[in-house]
């Protein structure tokens, strides 16, 4: 489990840093996929047995303004991910904010990502997650 955690948290701040087409393919996980639950609670991430994963990632655009202004760090966004792997666009929302350019850029970047659905006992389900999203310059 522990393996597989670390996995998830590996290719998820990848994903967040390169463009899709760089990544290795995700490891094959047993998918709950088309299976959704009759339950519409949100669950915590941490309550969960399969966490979501990026599945496609769209391309993350620094803003010009930002990048010659130097301005660089992490914007956490949360966002409920639904029973189809999808953001629920309302609940896309900026935690931590960098600037307001970043801050844009990662809400879209979440926004546009499709995830892996996260499963309870088999079964698809809607889930709250923290997404870190990077802006380093200079590939630092």
């Amino acid at each position: 489990m522990r393996g597989i955690v670390f996995a998830i948290i590996g290719a998820f701040l990848a994903c967040h840093t390169r463009p899709s087409s760089d990544l290795p393919p995700a490891p094959a996980t047993k998918s709950c996929a088309g299976l959704a639950s009759a339950d519409s609670a949100v669950y915590e991430e941490m309550r969960v047995d399969v966490k979501p994963a990026i599945r496609v990632s769209p391309l993350l655009v620094y803003p010009q303004d930002a990048r010659a202004m130097g301005v660089q760090g992490r914007v956490v966004v949360s966002a409920i991910i639904g029973f189809d792997g999808k953001p629920e666009p309302s609940s896309v929302q900026v935690v931590h904010r960098v600037d307001p350019d970043l801050d844009r850029e990662a809400v879209r970047y979440v926004r546009a990502a499709v995830f892996s659905p996260a499963c309870v006992a088999g079964r698809a389900v809607r889930v709250h997650v923290s997404i870190p999203v990077e802006f380093r310059l200079g590939g630092r």
